[in-house]
């Protein structure tokens, strides 16, 4: 009786659950509408300058919400070109109202888009300016010329082009490499890649990651002293104080102000923050064995090939877990749907 009783309990509040969900929220006051009959590119252009006034949208497209779906995904196609760094927008399905249907862009839906797409032109002029300090920057690998790796292949880069050799870029900077630890024809393939590049907008997804993974934003810094010159320190802190870890478009904006502080569970958040602005699947994984979080994120090469990357201060998880490589995947991956039990990837599959 006593087990009928609370399956009776759990169903009513099951009900009452769906109730509540499948009533249409009332949008934010002083919503801009915004009549949209065909996915023209102005149309998609007007979109994103609504969406930097950081207010709340609401997008009233013609037709049912199927119609009205396959215009709005054209639009975002038109919205990611026009932001140049292959931001999505965010939007939650309103409701149909006569021949058009409704898509509510919150305020944090709406600052997010705001400053992401920001963040990420601010983080990608930094890596291509040496502004950023990775791991393979600042752990004492060597100097050549006076330059740590990273700002010497940045270097060779610039006097590669000067130079018009014929030589492939792997080839130029390679050879006389050798002090450097870590650096091989794919790493330098890859930076060549990102350096041609004017935003991400024109990477892979898979090289946006890597961008992102070298840029070091996301590495474990304890302070921003600055050991280098003129080149300041663009990346999270880690803190037990958690300062300005906000998970919303308020923590876009402290990315963007390279203020947020926080635990390995807020870094990975604000990886998935950063996955999510570029529409890249992706999961935050735990593991009680080696006391930590970090995100997964799934993404393509520009050859098409699927890579699972666990993402932490490069890839994998900090080496915090000393086991062989095929146990820490198998720990990385843990649980996170689809995803193979094993490393699928290797440096060349990033460019």
């Amino acid at each position: 009786m006593r087990k009928s009783k609370q399956m009776l309990a759990f169903l009513m509040a099951a009900v009452m659950m769906i109730t509540v969900w499948s009533v249409p929220m009332p949008v934010e006051a002083a919503t801009r509408v915004l009549t949209i009959k065909t996915a023209a590119v102005s149309n998609a252009r007007k979109i994103h300058e609504a969406l930097n006034s950081q207010k709340p949208l609401v997008l009233r497209i013609a037709g049912n919400k199927a119609f009205s779906k396959k215009t709005l995904s054209k639009l975002e196609k038109e919205v990611r070109k026009i932001n140049q760094q292959d931001v999505y927008f965010h939007y939650r399905a309103y409701r149909q109202k006569g021949n058009y249907y409704l898509y509510e862009i919150s305020k944090d839906f709406a600052k997010q888009y705001y400053y992401a797409t920001m963040f990420c032109r601010k983080l990608f002029r930094y890596f291509k300016t040496g502004k950023c300090y990775g791991y393979i920057w600042t752990d004492g690998y060597g100097e050549k010329n006076g330059y740590t790796q990273y700002r010497y292949v940045y270097e060779a880069y610039q006097a590669y082009k000067t130079a018009n050799s014929d030589m492939p870029f792997s080839d130029y900077v390679m050879k006389d490499m050798d002090s450097f630890y870590g650096l091989d024809a794919d790493v330098a393939k890859s930076y060549e890649v990102a350096f041609a590049a004017d935003s991400f907008g024109e990477l892979s997804d898979a090289m946006k990651v890597w961008v992102v993974a070298e840029s070091g934003y996301f590495a474990c810094m304890f302070d921003r002293n600055n050991p280098y010159g003129d080149f300041p320190k663009f990346c999270m802190i880690y803190s037990r104080n958690m300062k300005h870890a906000q998970y919303n478009g308020s923590g876009m904006r402290a990315m963007v102000n390279n203020k947020v502080q926080g635990v390995c569970a807020n870094y990975a958040v604000m990886e998935s923050l950063l996955w999510s602005q570029w529409g890249l699947h992706n999961q935050i994984n735990t593991s009680w064995k080696i006391n930590h979080a970090w995100s997964v994120v799934k993404v393509k090469n520009a050859k098409g090939k699927t890579l699972w990357i666990p993402f932490d201060y490069r890839v994998g998880p900090s080496g915090i877990y000393k086991a062989s490589e095929s146990k820490q995947y198998q720990l990385y991956l843990k649980g996170v749907k689809g995803a193979p039990n094993y490393k699928n990837f290797q440096y060349a599959d990033f460019n």
